[in-house]
């Protein structure tokens, strides 16, 4: 069946095992599939804490963006069709004015630029607001008028758990993805369709999330 939908791929019998039991686990070919909830990209688990905020900021704006708001591969029509299946999660923020207070978690993302695909390391409160880097106490501070720094340790380390987060998010989705496919395709036949009506396509790799890892796209090592 896997097979039908994406002929290239390659399964053995332990994965075809598996997957078996993850697509009819609470599920049967008389029932319609439901389109499952994406699941959002926390803060903590992409960004790494570093330190504190070394005094109270200002209220800003939550800039945290959703995966498939940063998704622009492949066919727009495909796109549409692909996301309709998957209903963003209301999401809950912490009290901001909280977030901004001095003491409160300073954190560190990594990304890179749009046009130069240079590396960066964006500063964040615990809401995805933007912060300063000299409003950081960093966790190497040695004293109260110190403020520390930002090592290229911290660095590796932030890019580590990035990419370790990536993987496990990207991971989820795809079998997620394939799993409503398959279960769409089944109940289609159960009930008489044409699975070629249209309704049902071919999987390309513009239906998948690619990893995108930090360290492969900025040539970093990982550590320790």
């Amino acid at each position: 069946m896997l097979q039908l939908l994406k002929p290239e791929m390659v399964l053995n019998d332990e994965a075809k095992a598996w997957w078996w039991g993850e697509i009819f686990m609470g599920w049967d070919t008389t029932q319609k599939p439901e389109p499952f909830t994406e699941r959002a990209r926390r803060i903590f688990d992409f960004a790494t804490r570093v330190g504190t905020l070394s005094e109270d900021l200002p209220v800003g704006r939550g800039t945290e963006k959703r995966e498939n708001e940063e998704e622009d591969r492949g066919s727009p029509n495909k796109r549409v069709r692909t996301s309709a299946a998957f209903r963003p999660a209301p999401r809950k923020t912490n009290n901001r004015n909280v977030a901004r207070k001095k003491g409160a978690p300073a954190m560190i993302r990594p990304g890179f630029t749009k046009i130069t695909e240079c590396l960066t390391m964006t500063a964040i409160d615990s809401n995805g607001s933007g912060i300063l880097l000299d409003k950081i106490k960093f966790h190497n501070s040695k004293g109260p008028a110190d403020l520390g720094n930002l090592t290229a340790q911290v660095k590796f380390a932030i890019i580590n758990k990035y990419d370790i987060a990536q993987k496990r998010y990207v991971c989820a989705y795809n079998n997620s993805l394939l799993r409503y496919i398959v279960r769409r395709f089944l109940h289609t036949i159960h009930h008489g369709k044409d699975p070629e009506d249209g309704e049902l396509r071919v999987l390309t790799d513009d239906d998948f999330k690619l990893y995108e890892l930090i360290r492969l796209r900025a040539s970093v090592p990982y550590v320790d």
